[in-house]
């Protein structure tokens, strides 16, 4: 009787034990989700800090601990944090949302993609879910995988313009126009002052060359708010596209009235008054565009136009040696590419289109291999013999000896032309 009494009253102070521990867990969460929404995050820190010397097994005071690492900005704490709260509790999902979020914000989406790919599985219509994952898959430009994810979301409601709008970017991106013009219409349609849509249908009206209907996207944008310069600017940049500087420019100068002096608005408009013979003009633009980047060619060049019209040669002559100086590299490039894409048609046996590139780099600047290399796919692959004639005599009009061709091959080569020379002349003879 005494024993069991005894096994009653151990029973029920361990029932109040538990309960107590479970009220004081309970409390202290809701104490740090008070602290988490008054903003007292270094608290957060240092309370969570304690309870997991004692408690390391806790997954929600790692959680709070990783919001209060993220609010101040502690990204990898943060990480480090969310990670354990997912070790501890995998199939909690607020604590895998949390970690893939941020590792998305950091721009960690190789290892973000996995978990948001999890999350939709588990429930395939939870936009956020989604939201993400399409995200990552469009940055990647992965979106034939996006896009049954978009159709998805669109059939479930086809008059959320942004499910429309989601699709139908994914639909540009896939360079589908009319399928991307139809829904951004639609979207048009459910709500006319959508700015995103407005702009992408003037993208994707121009790009089908119907300049006068993407213009009009763009005038109904500037009329819903006049304040977002991006309109201005996407305006002035088809009109300075088709060369109608005039119309361009007044665009230019109000974005650059709005505190963007960028160098490519500044190098436009005085590109636009050289254009027009407005050269003291135009170098008040074209000098300050190039100063911010002194690397730009075009720039340049027209700087040097400018002051050229102006019959100020010196500086003319100066800006021009400036312009060669900046091509330099890639005129040095542009040659090798022309020889290594005229090899890769050569031993495809694509013999006319490597003598076209081939030539495109003698014209350049001449080199006696590839002359060399044109005569003998004359000569040998296309059997045009006059036209292997005159690169073998060009070979012999710039040979100067040196150690890269042997004595014994310009000998062979030698023999060759004069072989072509002396046949040509007989063939003419015998059709005389």
């Amino acid at each position: 009787m005494n024993t069991k009494y005894c096994n009653l009253i151990s029973l029920i102070m361990l029932m109040s034990i538990s309960g107590s521990l479970f009220a004081q867990i309970n409390t202290t969460d809701k104490q740090l989700d008070v602290l988490l929404i008054q903003g007292g995050y270094n608290e957060v820190i240092s309370k969570c800090s304690e309870i997991v010397k004692t408690d390391s097994l806790n997954p929600e005071i790692y959680f709070k601990l990783g919001l209060a690492y993220q609010a101040l900005m502690l990204t990898d704490k943060s990480v480090e944090a969310y990670q354990r709260s997912v070790k501890l509790a995998p199939d909690t999902i607020k604590y895998s949302l949390s970690l893939a979020k941020v590792y998305y914000s950091i721009g960690k989406t190789k290892i973000a993609q996995p978990i948001f790919t999890k999350l939709c599985a588990q429930d395939s219509l939870n936009w956020m879910y989604c939201f993400y994952l399409t995200d990552i898959y469009m940055q990647k430009g992965l979106y034939k995988n996006a896009l049954p994810i978009y159709s998805r979301f669109y059939a479930q409601d086809t008059t959320n313009t942004l499910y429309i709008d989601k699709l139908a970017f994914c639909y540009l991106r896939m360079e589908n126009y009319d399928r991307a013009i139809s829904l951004y219409e639609k979207s048009k349609l459910l709500n006319s002052k959508n700015i995103t849509a407005l702009k992408n249908l003037s993208y994707l009206y121009f790009r089908k060359n119907m300049i006068d209907t993407a213009i009009y996207q763009l005038n109904k944008g500037i009329e819903y708010d006049s304040t977002d310069m991006d309109l201005f600017f996407r305006r002035a940049e088809i009109y300075y596209s088709k060369d109608y500087h005039f119309k361009s420019r007044p665009d230019y100068l109000r974005v650059l009235e709005s505190g963007d002096s960028s160098k490519v608005i500044l190098k436009k408009i005085g590109i636009g008054l050289a254009y027009n013979d407005q050269p003291i003009d135009a170098l008040n633009y074209l000098l300050p565009s190039y100063q911010k980047d002194s690397s730009d060619y075009e720039t340049t060049s027209y700087i040097g136009q400018s002051y050229y019209k102006l019959k100020q040669y010196r500086k003319s002559i100066k800006y021009y040696d400036r312009v060669l100086k900046i091509l330099m590299p890639i005129s040095k490039q542009v040659d090798y590419t022309n020889i290594l894409l005229a090899d890769s048609y050569r031993d495809t046996s694509l013999y006319n289109e490597a003598i076209k590139y081939y030539t495109k780099s003698l014209d350049t600047k001449y080199a006696p291999r590839i002359c060399l290399t044109i005569a003998n796919l004359y000569d040998e692959k296309i059997r045009n013999y006059d036209k292997a004639i005159f690169y073998y005599q060009l070979f012999f009009n710039n040979y100067q000896k040196n150690e890269y061709f042997k004595d014994e091959y310009i000998g062979n080569i030698r023999k060759r032309l004069n072989w072509l020379i002396e046949n040509k002349d007989k063939k003419k003879g015998k059709n005389t």
